[in-house]
């Protein structure tokens, strides 16, 4: 099934990231369908070295929502020195992530 980047989380996003690291569709299935395994989008951990690898960028971003003001955080993928991918999230490990698959799969990525 596809998925689009921008909305991947929990088990699906960390699916993802596994799968843009190249991991074998079996196991990428296996991290889709349970929790509390490969955990990059939310273990600092499994997160951080993909984020210290790639050089990915962190920024807080103040934005107005649909109920209130808050912070998104947007990270940025950089390929090239200039040219990167960015994506948002409500938590530094998931914008980093998106922005690490974003940058290997694109907007969108098949899941087995």
């Amino acid at each position: 099934m596809r998925h689009r980047v921008a909305e991947l989380q929990g088990e699906l996003l960390d699916a993802a990231v596994a799968q843009a690291e190249g991991a074998l569709p079996e196991v990428v299935r296996s991290i889709a369908s349970f929790s509390g395994g490969y955990s990059p989008s939310t273990d600092g951990r499994l997160g951080v070295p993909i984020i210290d690898r790639e050089r990915i960028e962190l920024i807080p971003q103040w934005v107005v929502l649909s109920t209130a003001p808050d912070w998104l955080w947007q990270a940025i993928a950089w390929r090239s020195p200039d040219d990167g991918v960015d994506a948002f999230g409500t938590s530094s490990l998931v914008a980093a992530m998106r922005a690490f698959v974003r940058a290997r799969a694109g907007d969108e990525i098949e899941l087995p």
